[in-house]
């Protein structure tokens, strides 16, 4: 898999050069503090928003890498890497890394050296986000035909599942074969749920399920069953 690092510059700011006095030995430049990384554990869609602490004062360079580690421990693949040039402020600290597959992605930040400044520092701690951009699917089980259902007492139940960040909610809409526009109503549940028919008027109705997941992607209705309310 090609791991992608990006190479963000941040603006200059100009470091006083090192006082030597007669006799005196220069002071070789301390290294950069490390940045401390963050990312959600899901994202949708293909962007993700790596935040990091401001590891050192305003004016060095912040570099983000993206990608699996080989072994486990904070390492990329050197080999496959793509450096992206782009300005930010020197005092940001957070960057959008676009055109991420839907798979589990790795990043980590670092201070690098700027003239008369510190040195790079070490590469900070290893985040992961895993990009998420297909909504949940949904099942109406029972009832599976055509059936008569009480609108005192009836119940119309499911499932639902989700690869990624997992089943939020689930929707259930209520269409009548006459005029009138959907009942949509929240069901008891996720991955397991329930909705009552209580309150329906009389007639037949068209059934679907809607799945929702915790970062917001909503799936496709689910096969449509049909009931009769009386």
């Amino acid at each position: 898999m090609r791991v992608t690092r990006f190479l963000v510059l941040a603006a200059a700011v100009a470091t006083p050069t090192a006082l030597i006095l007669p006799g005196s030995q220069a002071v070789p430049p301390t290294d950069c503090e490390t940045p401390v990384a963050s990312a959600p554990e899901f994202a949708p869609g293909t962007t993700n928003t790596v935040t990091w602490t401001a590891g050192s004062s305003g004016g060095f360079q912040i570099e983000v890498a993206s990608g699996p580690e080989t072994e486990g421990n904070g390492s990329f693949v050197d080999a496959n890497l793509v450096f992206v040039d782009g300005s930010i402020a020197a005092t940001a600290t957070q960057y959008t890394v676009s055109g991420l597959a839907e798979q589990t992605h790795y990043f980590h930040v670092r201070a690098k050296t700027k003239p008369q400044g510190c040195n790079a520092s070490p590469w900070g701690n290893v985040v992961s986000t895993t990009q998420d951009a297909t909504g949940p699917s949904a099942e109406v089980d029972s009832p599976t035909v055509p059936l008569v259902i009480s609108a005192l007492d009836g119940k119309v139940t499911g499932t639902a599942s989700d690869a990624g960040s997992g089943v939020a909610s689930v929707s259930v809409a209520f269409t009548p074969d006459l005029l009138g526009a959907a009942e949509i109503r929240p069901a008891d549940g996720t991955s397991t749920w329930e909705v009552t028919t209580a309150g329906l008027a009389p007639g037949l109705y068209t059934v679907t399920a809607t799945a929702t997941d915790a970062i917001g992607n909503t799936g496709s209705p689910s096969a449509a069953v049909t009931i009769i309310i009386v």
